[in-house]
């Protein structure tokens, strides 16, 4: 499986690896837009595949955001750029893809 570009402003993204705690993330070395970082490779790549689907919905509102995915007290959420709509309180990445797509529909 290789890396989508970034959703955003479609750069590859970076992997980078926290050898302190054995986490690895992927991310935008332009926007900072990142997947979950994960001790599994495999893991780690889904989540920013996850986050940086084409076919993922835009938001409803006048500007069409699309989601930044943010992890926050150990919860997951999403936002967008375009209005601030924020939905948030999902234990996984995964729930906060859903809930933001749900929202959106």
């Amino acid at each position: 499986m290789s890396a989508l570009p970034c959703l955003h402003c479609s750069v590859a993204p970076e992997r980078r690896h926290q050898v302190e705690s054995g986490r690895v993330m992927w991310i935008c070395p332009v926007c900072n837009n990142r997947g979950e970082a994960h001790p599994v490779e495999a893991r780690a790549l889904s989540s920013w595949n996850l986050v940086n689907d084409a076919d993922m919905p835009a938001h409803t509102c006048k500007a069409n955001g699309v989601a930044r995915f943010f992890s926050s007290g150990g919860q997951w959420g999403s936002r967008c750029a375009g209005c601030d709509f924020v939905d948030h309180g999902y234990a996984t990445i995964e729930g906060a893809r859903a809930g933001w797509a749900r929202a959106v529909r």
